[in-house]
């Protein structure tokens, strides 16, 4: 399935890049570009009004947005994506850097893309973060580390199993976390979302 890659300003490895086959798209989004052309790989489209990035890229693939506009670069990106009819988004350099209220934006986008059929994750050194709407979602036996599940619609209804912790359509809402830090027990493990909006976290042990 072809999918949609976008880099942002933030804490970055290029290992961290999947592989790319045809058909998938590589967009920086404003200082995204130094982070990809710095380890030697160049987008296929830079997005952004530079703010960051402190200059405007030479090239075609570029497309340059107001300063003053409703979207975040990375916002901008996604929403490229999806007009250009992509439903697997990986977002990379969105955590961390000088503006916690850009992470929190790019999570924001994760709901966005659930909201409209589409699947999304975050991926940096330490977690990876997808949002999941109704539905379920399955890891495998020996899978490690820890995950936390926290509800970002007012309520989410919750079953999960083969984990430390278990819930049997236990009712989590967003004014408190009690999905945060659940273990894998080596066992094959399921996240279902009867119904809400969740933020699903993985990180390394």
């Amino acid at each position: 399935m072809r999918k949609c890659i976008i880099v942002g300003g933030g804490d970055f490895s290029a290992a961290l890049l999947p592989a790319r086959e045809p058909g998938d798209l590589l967009i920086a989004a404003d200082s995204g570009y130094a982070a990809l052309t710095d380890a030697g790989i160049l987008p296929d489209l830079c997005v952004g009004d530079f703010d960051s990035l402190g200059t405007v890229p030479a090239g075609d693939g570029v497309i340059r947005l107001p300063v003053v506009k409703d979207d975040t670069d990375t916002g901008y990106a996604v929403k490229l994506g999806l007009e250009r009819g992509y439903r697997t988004f990986m977002l990379l350099g969105v955590l961390g850097g000088r503006r916690f209220s850009h992470s929190l934006a790019a999570v924001q986008m994760l709901s966005y893309l659930a909201a409209r059929g589409a699947r999304g994750e975050i991926l940096d050194e330490r977690c990876r973060i997808t949002v999941l709407g109704a539905g379920a979602l399955d890891f495998p036996a020996g899978y490690a580390g820890e995950i936390s599940v926290l509800a970002l619609s007012d309520e989410a209804v919750v079953t999960e199993t083969g984990l430390f912790y278990t819930l049997d359509r236990a009712e989590l809402t967003n004014t408190f976390p009690l999905g945060v830090s659940n273990h894998f027990t080596g066992a094959p493990a399921r996240i279902t979302v009867h119904a809400g909006t969740v933020a699903v976290i993985l990180e390394q042990a």
